[in-house]
């Protein structure tokens, strides 16, 4: 492990965690959550304002022992597009990478040479045909990253999804079975994010506002009515792919309060909450963001 510093976002704030790795897996320095120093935007960390202030709060909350060091962010998939594209599968190789460059060049109406294309080097078998996965993620966004780890004396070791980086969690502390299916929860005070593993293999990604005006509901049942339509329509999905099978691990991060777990279980969604407090309690950590820990594994 060389990585010994991880960043994360949220929709109010970057965490850092700070990991000193004399074991395989890290002696917890320290997590901090750090709240933006301005308003909260999809694209906010494409402004250059924002760039210098979010880069002063880093600043100040890492130790001058880690200048130099290495470092890994993990960037919510909010900050990327994603695009399934479904071939046969006895196509031959060339006309398959045509086709999914068509797929990338009409899946945005930015240049193509604009963005980081990722395909994920797995495919599911839906049928006769074969559904391939990949990801764009702007190449102004990681530049700004770059920017934001030399700015603060750091050395970019790698950059993240995090749909990614909490399959590496996953995977650490043995909560995954590569033999059912799984739904990830991360809920933030304005969004539910849906991230979807078939046999623990990244499928799907959805982003779902909560819109409901407080005084109509309330954030508990918000969330709820997010989280069971999202789980028909996971359901409806996997339904269709005969090689899957239809037994799912669900999982919820971030904001969960204590109301919202019984709330879950009495809807019948029986769901594990990861917490860094939980699976490395004898370190102090409290931090509800698990991707700036996981992205250094």
């Amino acid at each position: 492990m060389e990585e010994i510093l991880g960043l994360s976002f949220t929709n109010r704030s970057v965490a850092i965690a700070q990991i000193n790795p004399e074991n395989e897996i890290g002696n917890g320095v320290s997590v901090h959550d750090i709240l933006y120093p301005f308003p909260f935007e999809f694209n906010m960390i494409l402004n250059e304002q924002n760039v210098e202030l979010l880069t002063d709060r880093i600043g100040h909350h890492i130790s001058n022992n880690f200048q130099g060091k290495f470092c890994a962010f993990s960037l919510p998939m909010y900050m990327a597009q994603m695009k399934r594209a479904a071939l046969p599968a006895d196509l031959d190789e060339k006309i398959v990478q045509k086709h999914l460059q068509w797929e990338v060049e009409n899946l945005s109406a930015r240049e193509l040479n604009e963005y980081k294309v990722i395909k994920l080097d797995h495919t599911f078998l839906f049928g006769t045909h074969q559904e391939y996965v990949f990801v764009l993620v702007q190449k102004k966004i990681l530049q700004t990253v770059q920017k934001l780890a030399e700015k603060n004396a750091l050395e970019l070791k790698k950059v993240l999804l995090d749909f990614d980086s909490i399959h590496k969690y996953l995977a650490h502390f043995d909560l995954l079975d590569e033999q059912k299916n799984q739904i990830v929860f991360q809920i933030d005070a304005f969004y539910v994010t849906t991230l979807v593993y078939l046999n623990g293999l990244f499928y799907d990604y959805s982003l779902q506002p909560l819109t409901q005006k407080a005084e109509d509901k309330t954030f508990e049942e918000q969330v709820i009515t997010v989280i069971s339509a999202e789980m028909e329509r996971v359901k409806s999905v996997v339904a269709q792919l005969p090689q899957e099978n239809q037994e799912f691990q669900v999982f919820t991060t971030r904001l969960v309060t204590d109301l919202l777990a019984r709330r879950l279980d009495e809807t019948g969604v029986k769901a594990t909450h990861l917490s860094l407090e939980k699976q490395l309690a004898e370190n102090g950590f409290s931090s509800n963001n698990i991707e700036a820990y996981a992205v250094i594994l």
